[in-house]
């Protein structure tokens, strides 16, 4: 059998590229509140209530939290204060560690 060709038996796996493309708009224009309507999704998109349900749970987990974190290390990694203050931390904590060895000899 050529790969290209499909078993009549077998399903299409995966959601038409114009409905991905209506919810990735939808997911991009409410970026604050990402939770999609799903009876207005399956209106426009042609899919069910449940396929526009668990598309959007698996767009948060794989499009929209990465970005969420990505923009979050961005943000704290040109914060000066926060690497002085865990040096601080970690200069008090190493002279505990002195005090503590110097008190056991």
């Amino acid at each position: 059998m050529i790969p290209s060709q499909r078993q009549a038996w077998r399903p299409i796996r995966g959601l038409l590229e114009n409905s991905v493309a209506i919810l990735r708009s939808w997911l991009f224009e409410h970026f604050l509140h990402p939770f999609g309507e799903t009876h207005v999704g399956a209106s426009q998109t042609g899919l069910s209530k449940n396929q526009v349900s668990n598309w959007f749970i698996n767009a948060r987990v794989r499009l929209w939290k990465p970005m969420i974190e990505e923009m979050h290390k961005e943000e704290f990694a040109d914060s000066p204060q926060d690497s002085e203050s865990d040096q601080s931390l970690a200069c008090s904590s190493m002279g505990r560690e002195s005090i503590a060895d110097q008190a056991e000899d």
